[in-house]
């Protein structure tokens, strides 16, 4: 699983919401996790992927490009 993102938009997610996109790609591991359509903007459609890291429940944005998961 390959995952890409913006490096500021991490570091704005990690003061805002105490995890990074580095941590957040821990979220796929959960084996109970959801993923719901979310939203389609342009041609694109995003997903929110619900899941239980270190206790805590995240709710992750992301969209496919180029069979990499963008958060």
């Amino acid at each position: 699983m390959k995952f890409e993102y913006d490096g500021n938009k991490s570091l704005i997610n990690k003061d805002k919401h105490g995890i990074d996109f580095v941590d957040a790609q821990n979220l796929w591991q959960d084996e109970d996790a959801l993923i719901v359509p979310a939203s389609i903007i342009g041609e694109e459609t995003r997903y929110a992927l619900i899941s239980i890291f270190k206790n805590k429940c995240y709710t992750a944005i992301f969209t496919l490009r180029d069979d990499m998961y963008r958060i």
